[in-house]
């Protein structure tokens, strides 16, 4: 089975991923857990957004190429 995923490295201050874990654990969840979920909540309410801003913005009519 081939996994699909990747990892994403990122630098904070120690201080502020200890607080991460500690509130992640508050929430009885890990903290790549919840990055993760975040991460899905995040993209899915830009795309949310992202697509209603289409809706309000009028199309470009689109010109075939070599033709004017």
């Amino acid at each position: 089975m081939k996994d699909n995923s990747s990892t994403y490295t990122i630098r904070i201050p120690h201080d502020l991923k200890k607080a991460f874990e500690i509130a992640a654990k508050d929430e009885d969840i890990t903290g790549a857990q919840l990055l993760r979920r975040w991460i899905r909540g995040y993209t899915a309410d830009y795309m949310k957004n992202h697509a209603q801003q289409e809706l309000l913005t009028p199309a470009k009519p689109q010109t075939k190429k070599g033709h004017k």
